[in-house]
């Protein structure tokens, strides 16, 4: 009885635990598959797409987005999010907010080894997947 007293407890505690970072929806992306892998510029920027994150790529260093917030979200909970606002055929376009401030991404496939990263400002860079 002694024991089964202690595993109840054992289990009562484990279910009422906080949830973990991997519970947090907050730092999910999820590109299509037409997008993911390596794409890159003439002078070495671009961004690699994996099933569940996005880095930004400058020379040989890389950005990914999903530890950022992750990091940002340890420290602060719920500091940082993503929106994914278009997931199509020939379109992923998603957002994430830092801290109040939100960085938007918007690219458009051009064809299958091309795609154009659209900016606000108008400059909009072409990648070729790697």
């Amino acid at each position: 009885m002694k024991k089964l007293f202690y595993l109840l407890v054992v289990i009562l505690i484990f279910s009422c635990s906080s949830p973990s970072s991997d519970d947090n929806n907050s730092s999910n992306f999820n590109p299509p598959s037409w997008i993911q892998g390596t794409w890159k510029d003439n002078a070495s920027f671009g961004f690699k797409f994996t099933s569940n994150n996005v880095c930004q790529l400058i020379s040989t260093n890389q950005n990914c987005f999903k530890e950022m917030i992750d990091y940002y979200n340890a420290s602060i909970p719920n500091s940082a999010t993503v929106e994914e606002e278009t997931i199509s055929e020939t379109e992923y376009e998603f957002s994430y907010t830092v801290s109040g401030v939100t960085q938007y991404f918007h690219f458009i496939k051009l064809s299958n080894t091309s795609i154009e990263y659209n900016q606000p400002s108008g400059i909009n860079p072409i990648y070729v997947k790697q």
